[in-house]
């Protein structure tokens, strides 16, 4: 499954001449693993309410981000690319998928109660509770990567969204 391009080889031109004088342009599809994940959102032992959503594992650096939605794909690119390997074993992915759901839904917040004539704020933690929440696989998707090196520096494009990864300049040392 690879994500459809967005920024051609000709796009890719253009826009590195400018920033780094790109002179060598190379496609990589970058494996990352889709998991979708439900979890019901408690305090104490009181559910109150619950979180979904999809997650995506860079198979090579680990790096974890949340995806919007599962994107559409192709079979194959017309572009000559070279399809990376992940590094990463699937188990290894689920786990951080749920250290980080968990992280990012555990929160502090305020609650405010009436009893009579007194209010009372106490601080309570909301926490997901992996335990009733469920993780799925949704396999391996490949991310088209533009690495373009220049005669300034280097230049890392994601090809299905046009962002730049990263930009970095040699430092003239004359």
């Amino acid at each position: 499954r690879i994500i459809p391009m967005r920024i051609s080889l000709q796009d890719v031109v253009e826009l590195s001449s400018r920033s780094v004088g790109g002179f060598s342009h190379r496609l990589e599809l970058v494996p990352h693993y889709l998991f979708s994940y439900q979890v019901p959102l408690y305090v104490g032992e009181g559910k109150i309410g619950g979180r979904e959503g999809n997650m995506a594992i860079n198979a090579l650096t680990k790096d974890v981000q949340s995806w919007d939605q599962v994107p559409e794909t192709v079979a194959n690119l017309d572009q000559g690319h070279k399809r990376l390997e992940p590094i990463l074993e699937e188990e290894d992915a689920s786990a951080l998928v749920r250290s980080t759901v968990e992280k990012e839904h555990t929160y502090e917040r305020d609650m405010v109660r009436e009893n009579g004539q007194v209010t009372m704020t106490e601080r309570v933690t909301v926490h997901p509770r992996m335990d009733l929440g469920s993780v799925r696989s949704l396999g391996i998707y490949y991310v088209p990567i533009w690495c373009v090196e220049g005669t300034k520096g280097v230049m890392v494009l994601n090809a299905s969204t046009g962002k730049v990864l990263s930009e970095d300049y040699f430092r003239d040392i004359s």
